[in-house]
């Protein structure tokens, strides 16, 4: 994977970033996504089959995604 710039962290924040959900191999306690909103969806999903708490930072989902 490319290395990513995120405003405000630099590469000693711990900071995991994943290019697909297959690479996802983690214990953490919380997803946070800010991708489109398909995608949220579907990861909102991953994460709480795998025991992960989502937090979405997405607009346009649906009523029915919820």
């Amino acid at each position: 994977m490319d290395t990513v710039h995120l405003q405000g962290m630099g590469m000693d924040d711990h900071v995991k970033l994943f290019a697909s959900l297959d690479e996802i191999k983690t214990d953490a306690d919380v997803w946070i996504d800010f991708t489109v909103p398909g995608a949220a969806f579907e990861n909102a999903k991953f994460a709480i089959q795998h025991g992960i708490h989502p937090v979405i930072g997405t607009s346009g989902i649906t009523d029915d995604q919820v």
